[in-house]
């Protein structure tokens, strides 16, 4: 068969090809990238509650102004190597259809592998707590906007983040299903309310809520049973020097171009294809801007997302 043979060496076109659909991931809107050419160093960025006090009636014979130091917090970084392969062989080229189908199979394989990972670490960071906030019957949109006034004075865009489970569980509850009616929404059961497009729920649970975004995660990585209230942090290099953000997803990258690397390689002695993604990150915290809820007492079976999708293929 002419024309299997994949071009060797790096692939910039195929790092940017989208993966898991139609969830998506979400990790890098909490946590957003911050590319380096290191991969470990060091971090300065803006605390939370620096105050200054202004002086009053100063008599300039007396001196000059008092200087007040700007005192950055820091931390340290140090990025992680997350890798995976997948081989397509030369009669599955041909299966494709050719080889630029299968280029765009392999990347999306390999790169989803990897991004799944990144999606783990940023799903664990957002919903730690020692503690999470309760809530009884007919509390839960209360304890959304308690939750958004304790992070009122972090950096970044009011969201509600969970899985798409979470999502379902809420949708359930009685407080918000008579909010939403009482809100001017027409009359309608459970099942149609569901059955309306995920954008056009979030919207109206928005408008509910009071926050600017509701972020949905995939269930096999973000939990079942917790929400968390964030502020979601620029997508501006260097923003957690200007305000007290969340945290970034630092990430080495040899070009400052993408979170994750593909290369291809065809090997002729096996007749196949190799792709393989490789990104170097961490997830970062500046500030612990964040709330978490309990939904419900997590049992053994849905306590968590499940990492174990980190290394599965995209259908």
């Amino acid at each position: 068969m002419a024309g299997w043979e994949t071009a060797d060496g790096r692939r910039p076109e195929l790092e940017s090809i989208n993966v898991n659909y139609p969830e998506g991931y979400i990790g890098l809107r909490i946590y957003p990238k911050e590319l380096k050419t290191q991969k470990t160093g060091k971090i300065y960025y803006m605390p939370a509650g620096i105050t200054i006090t202004a002086q009053t009636d100063r008599n300039p014979q007396s001196g000059a102004i008092t200087r007040n130091f700007f005192a950055s917090a820091n931390t340290t970084f140090s990025c992680s190597t997350v890798e995976a392969r997948a081989a397509i062989t030369r009669d599955e080229v041909e299966q494709f259809g050719g080889v630029d189908a299968a280029d765009g199979q392999g990347a999306r394989i390999v790169k989803r592998a990897v991004m799944a990972k990144l999606e783990k670490a940023a799903a664990d960071a957002c919903m730690a707590a020692e503690s999470p906030i309760t809530f009884g019957t007919g509390e839960f949109i209360q304890t959304v906007r308690d939750a958004a006034k304790a992070i009122k004075n972090y950096g970044g865009r009011l969201a509600l983040v969970c899985s798409l489970e979470a999502y379902g569980y809420i949708m359930d509850l009685a407080e918000v299903q008579a909010r939403l009616k009482f809100s001017g929404t027409p009359d309608f059961d459970r099942e149609a309310l569901l059955s309306l497009r995920p954008e056009v729920l979030r919207e109206m649970l928005q408008n509910l809520y009071a926050v600017d975004e509701i972020l949905i995660g995939d269930d096999t990585i973000w939990p079942a049973n917790k929400v968390a209230v964030v502020k979601l942090p620029s997508e501006e290099p260097f923003s957690y020097k200007l305000a007290p953000e969340l945290g970034k997803t630092i990430a080495y990258s040899s070009d400052g171009v993408e979170v994750c690397e593909i290369e291809a390689n065809c090997n002729r002695d096996l007749l196949l294809n190799d792709y393989t993604a490789i990104s170097y990150f961490q997830v970062v915290e500046f500030n612990p801007a964040r709330q978490v809820i309990q939904l419900f007492e997590a049992d053994d079976s849905s306590s968590s997302g499940s990492s174990s999708s980190s290394s599965g293929g995209e259908a």
